[in-house]
């Protein structure tokens, strides 16, 4: 049976300016098994304001080695809201808790 990952990645860091924030997660470790459960990337997903929706900001599928993302431009005094999923060959696991 497919197993996708089964956990969320752990925010390692969130650092942020009067406009940029970068966050960043722990690496997964690979499913047991097979190849199917290695990890292959992560994908991060942001909400702006106390109450708006996740959307994808980045697909980092194929790129397993990626674990940060800088964003820059933001509006001072917003509140940005982040969330990161660990992909393999089976799909998308949970996602993490917000930061």
């Amino acid at each position: 049976m497919p197993v996708k990952p089964t956990a969320a990645p752990v925010r390692d860091e969130t650092l942020s300016t009067v406009s940029t924030v970068s966050v960043s997660w722990s690496e997964m470790a690979d499913g047991a098994g097979s190849p199917a459960g290695r990890i292959s990337g992560y994908r991060l997903y942001q909400a702006i304001g106390p109450s708006s929706s996740f959307v994808l900001i980045y697909d980092g599928s194929g790129f397993r080695t990626v674990r940060a993302r800088t964003q820059s431009n933001l509006t001072r005094g917003e509140l940005y809201r982040y969330k990161v999923s660990a992909l393999n060959f089976n799909g998308e696991g949970p996602l993490s808790d917000e930061m």
